[in-house]
C-alpha cells in the first residue's frame, strides 16, 4: 500500500503542488507588471483601458491553462476539451470580430500616436475636440452644438487631426484689376491678423479662375480649436472690406445667348 502511494499518488501530489505554485507565481507576476505599468499611464485613459483589458485577459488565460494542466496531471483527457474550446473560440471570434477590430485599432492609436485627448479633429466634415477614448470608442465633442459623438475605433481612418493652419478662399470679380485685387487682399489679411484670434494671416495669391469670379487664397494660422470662429470673424472682415472698397461680392452667373431665326 505504501509502495502504491509512493509510486502513484506522491508524484501526482508533487506535480499538483508545482502546478499550483506556478499558477500563483504567474498570477502575482501579472498583477505586479500591471501595477507597475499603470502608474506612468494614469493621465492616459486609453492606455489605462488597454492595460486593464490585457491584464484581465492574462488572468483568464492563466486560470484556463492552470485548470487544464491540473486536469492532465490527474489523468483527465483534455484533448477533447481543447478541441471543443477551439471550435467555440472560432464561433466566438467570428461573432466578436467587430469589437476585436476596435481593440486592435485602439492599440494602433497608442503606438502610432494617431491622436490624443484635446486634439482638434475632423470627422465626416465636422470639426470637434477629442474628449476621451477607450479601447472600444473615441468621443468627439463639437464646440458649436456641444454635441458629443461616439466613434468606434474601427473608423479611426475617417478621423483626421487638424493643424494650426487653415485656408480661406475669397472670390473677387473679374472686373477688378489684378493690382487692386492684390492690394485689397493685403489689407484684408492685415485686418484679420489684428482683429481676430489668428496668430498670422498672409495673402497667398490667386488660387483659381472660376466661372464667375477669381478666387484668391488667404493662409491663416491659429489655434485649431478656434478655427471655426476665426473663419467667421474673417468672413465678416472680408465683407466689410469689400463694402468699403465698393467691390461687389460675385455670385454664379449664367449667360444665355438666344439665336433668332428669320
Amino acid at each position: 500500500m505504501e509502495d502504491l502511494f509512493a509510486s502513484v499518488f506522491f508524484p501526482k501530489l508533487i506535480y499538483n503542488l508545482a502546478a499550483i505554485l506556478l499558477i500563483v507565481a504567474l498570477w502575482k507576476l501579472n498583477t505586479h507588471v500591471y501595477r507597475k505599468l499603470l502608474r506612468p499611464a494614469e493621465s492616459n485613459s486609453l492606455r489605462i483601458s488597454v492595460l486593464r483589458t490585457v491584464y484581465t485577459a492574462d488572468r483568464y488565460a492563466i486560470l484556463l491553462m492552470g485548470v487544464l494542466t491540473l486536469m492532465q496531471i490527474n489523468g483527465i483527457n483534455v484533448t477533447s476539451i481543447i478541441t471543443g474550446l477551439g471550435i467555440a473560440s472560432a464561433v466566438i471570434g467570428f461573432a466578436i470580430q467587430e469589437p476585436l477590430r476596435d481593440i486592435i485599432n485602439s492599440l494602433q492609436i497608442v503606438t502610432d500616436r494617431f491622436f490624443k485627448t484635446g486634439d482638434v479633429v475632423e470627422y465626416n466634415g465636422k470639426t470637434g475636440v477629442v474628449i476621451s477614448f477607450t479601447i472600444r470608442s473615441t468621443k468627439i465633442q463639437f464646440p458649436d452644438s456641444g454635441q458629443i459623438l461616439t466613434v468606434s475605433n474601427r473608423n479611426i481612418t475617417e478621423i483626421s487631426v487638424m493643424s494650426d493652419t487653415c485656408v480661406l478662399d475669397v472670390p473677387l470679380p473679374y472686373s477688378l484689376k489684378t493690382e487692386e485685387s492684390a492690394s485689397c487682399m493685403e489689407q484684408i489679411s492685415s485686418r484679420i491678423e489684428k482683429e481676430t484670434d489668428a496668430v498670422s494671416c498672409s495673402y497667398a495669391g490667386i488660387q483659381e479662375f472660376a466661372d464667375s469670379a477669381i478666387i484668391h487664397r488667404l493662409i491663416i494660422t491659429g489655434d485649431a480649436g478656434r478655427h471655426l470662429q476665426i473663419r467667421r470673424d474673417s468672413r465678416r472682415i472680408i465683407a466689410l472690406a469689400l463694402e468699403e472698397n465698393n467691390i461687389s461680392i460675385p455670385f454664379n452667373q449664367l449667360d444665355v445667348h438666344l439665336e433668332t431665326q428669320e
